[in-house]
């Protein structure tokens, strides 16, 4: 699966801002919290990664000694502060990312192909904000996210793919 910005750009928080919120929060920064968090900022701020996903790089960078259950739980620790965002793409499980310091951001995600797009919309948080004074709900975050079929995809078809045949256009 790819990721790219459609338009605007976050910025996630940076590693003294982490160590800050862990150390606010009462929580230790520990050698697991720190290979998942490197994972991370390897990647970049647009990558989406699952557990299974952070536990696989792990292991190919020689962290045997964390185990998939320690993953799962560091990440919801790190979740649970607000230093990773989880995210749902239709993928049966959750995925996430490094949260960022800025205005919200959303998520186009193909059905066909997998591809999510980012893009920011300051009418989508205004609204959000609307909506939630008038409930007197604080919001801690906003996600749209919007599901629906490439449409760039079946053009790009040759008239002879046979039925059930996906043209894949991943970048």
């Amino acid at each position: 699966m790819t990721a790219h910005a459609l338009e605007g750009d976050k910025k996630s928080l940076s590693l003294s801002e982490i160590h800050d919120k862990l150390r606010l929060s009462g929580a230790r920064i520990t050698a697991q919290r720190e290979y998942i968090l490197d994972v991370f900022f390897k990647l970049g701020q647009d990558c989406h990664l699952s557990v299974e996903d952070i536990y696989r790089i792990l292991l190919r960078q020689d962290k045997g000694s964390i185990s998939l259950a320690t993953v799962y739980r560091t990440v919801k620790t790190l979740y649970g502060l607000g230093i990773l965002r989880e995210i749902d793409l239709a993928e049966g499980h959750k995925h996430y990312e490094l949260s960022s310091t800025n205005d919200h951001h959303h998520h186009i995600i193909c059905l066909n192909c997998n591809e999510t797009i980012e893009f920011s919309d300051r009418a989508v948080n205004d609204l959000a904000q609307k909506i939630a004074e008038q409930f007197s709900v604080e919001v801690q975050d906003v996600e749209l996210k919007i599901y629906g079929k490439c449409l760039h995809q079946h053009a790009r078809e040759p008239a002879s793919t046979a039925p059930g045949d996906l043209h894949d256009h991943r970048r």
